[in-house]
């Protein structure tokens, strides 16, 4: 099992999940403070919420944290954290040359046949990594065996595997990381070539072409669970907003998914598409599902442009608190009129009921990512 650390006590604070709890705010910070190396020995007592269905039997969220901020960290900060100035560039012109957001699909299809892919880190995310193999207490939980339907004479229940989506997957390190701990794992992508480069490397058994991060294949991917198993793997081209594509992997019902991860996908949309992307999450995500969204890139400037383009912790409250509705924008681009601590939602709204900043995450994102956890009201 890998090692896993608790989210430092320092930078986070326990709340109330439901709409009517009373959280209280922390001050705002210019510049995210640095992780300490450890913790008090004796962390504060945290606030549980009131018992919600779990995602599996035994899984319950309700080891809560929060803190947020609409601040960016000084220019410095950002540079360093950030990709070179020339693949930024040539990332960001590649869009601009089009300012209709429909052309983007077939313009990330080419980025993937001429290889440019500085976003690619050849491994899944350490901080999902750490999530799944040793969570927070009673925050995630892996897929759990069914009980035989009848003890006496052994009859196995029939149900099915719990099902993890992951749009924008690319290379697929992510649903193959998940298939690994017991979920059935879909990877949707736009680029047919990101489609054929990912199920490439699962029939390898490898990442990728690129030197990941962090542990080799064999570890990351290995079964977690030998009496749960492995869930399959599987990639589809196509457009996340649109349905086809779920017909192809045969998951069609409203609320068909336990599992939801973005991770470089949100960013990778302008703001006019965002409004949609909540939508469509609580869409696919199941009554009793959770949304895990790895928070990135918080530390660029709304100015700079994108993709990536930048999101802070409001962004997602903003959009996910009322899916489908328009959010607004200051002069310099951040996210205006939303309380992100007791946020008003729609009849569709989600909830965040967990938010933290991971121990580890790719270097890219050091001190800056932040880990979120949604679910149905």
């Amino acid at each position: 099992m890998l090692a896993f650390q608790l989210p430092t006590w320092r930078h986070c604070r326990t709340l109330h999940a439901p709409a009517s709890s009373s959280i209280q705010a922390l001050p705002p910070h210019d510049v995210p403070p640095q992780i300490p190396t450890a913790r008090p020995s004796t962390p504060p007592s945290p606030t549980t919420a009131a018992p919600q269905p779990p995602l599996f039997p035994s899984l319950s969220l309700s080891f809560l944290y929060t803190t947020g901020h609409n601040q960016s960290p000084d220019a410095n900060t950002s540079k360093a954290f950030d990709m070179p100035d020339d693949d930024r560039e040539r990332l960001r012109q590649h869009f601009l040359a089009s300012g209709d957001p429909s052309t983007h699909p077939a313009r990330w299809n080419d980025l993937w046949a001429s290889s440019f892919l500085p976003w690619d880190r050849g491994t899944p995310n350490p901080a999902l990594v750490d999530l799944l193999s040793n969570p927070p207490p009673n925050t995630l939980a892996a897929p759990q065996l069914a009980p035989p339907k009848d003890a006496e004479r052994r009859v196995d229940q029939k149900v099915r595997r719990p099902r993890a989506l992951v749009p924008g997957c690319g290379r697929g390190y992510d649903v193959r990381l998940l298939a690994a701990c017991g979920w059935d794992a879909v990877g949707v992508e736009a680029s047919e070539v990101a489609v054929d480069e990912a199920r490439k490397a699962a029939e390898a058994g490898r990442g990728g072409d690129g030197e990941g991060e962090g542990e080799g294949d064999g570890d990351v991917y290995r079964t977690r669970d030998e009496r749960v198993g492995r869930g399959s793997v599987r990639f589809v081209v196509g457009d996340f907003f649109a349905r086809e594509w779920e017909a192809e992997v045969g998951v069609q019902e409203e609320g068909g998914w336990d599992l939801v991860y973005d991770y470089t996908f949100l960013c990778a949309l302008p703001n006019e598409l965002r409004p949609k992307w909540a939508a469509r999450m609580a869409q696919l995500l199941s009554p009793t599902g959770r949304l895990i969204c790895l928070e990135f890139p918080t530390y660029k400037s709304p100015s700079a442009g994108g993709p990536p383009w930048a999101v802070r912790p409001i962004t997602y409250v903003a959009l996910l608190s009322r899916p489908g509705e328009e959010v607004t924008y200051d002069e310099e681009g951040f996210v205006t009129g939303v309380d992100e601590e007791e946020p008003e939602r729609s009849e569709r709204g989600l909830i965040r009921v967990a938010h933290w900043r991971p121990e580890r995450t790719h270097k890219i994102g050091e001190g800056t990512d932040w880990i979120s956890v949604w679910r149905h009201q």
